[in-house]
């Protein structure tokens, strides 16, 4: 699939809106404690996704989920969400935006770490020259 101009506005929105997310988080939970800004942070992104999502939500076909999508579903509002963004924002508070965000480049790297040992996936020469890329990016941009 070629590469669009709506993709790549899409894109720079995202970067945009992640970092006044951080700022915001940093700063509100530094003043007001990082549980009161992990909720304000899920209930701003919850309303400005309502428009996008309720119409999806219309036309889906709503069957009796199985426990095991249950507990997933439970296991990404509960730890994923609640607890990571909770944690995110007390790191935030604590050491700020500037030191703290670069770590969330890491993401991919922990991601395919997970994907190769627990679950057998092949690593390629070029995912960990890319992997090497970022680690050394992110210990560049944390060193500066």
């Amino acid at each position: 699939m070629p590469a669009t101009l709506q993709g790549d506005g899409l894109v720079l929105l995202s970067v945009l809106f992640a970092s006044a997310g951080y700022v915001f988080g940093g700063r509100s939970s530094s003043r007001i404690g990082q549980w009161p800004a992990t909720a304000w942070s899920i209930a701003v992104g919850a309303l400005a996704f309502a428009p996008f999502t309720i119409p999806e939500a219309v036309g889906f076909d709503w069957t009796v989920p199985s426990l095991f999508e249950l507990s997933a579903l439970a296991f990404l509002v509960l730890l994923v969400t609640i607890v990571g963004y909770a944690l995110w924002f007390h790191a935030l508070g604590e050491a700020g935006a500037a030191a703290v965000a670069p770590l969330q480049f890491l993401q991919p790297v922990v991601g395919i770490v997970v994907a190769v040992s627990l679950l057998g996936e092949a690593l390629s020469l070029n995912t960990l020259i890319s992997g090497a890329f970022i680690i050394f990016g992110v210990w560049l941009a944390r060193r500066a």
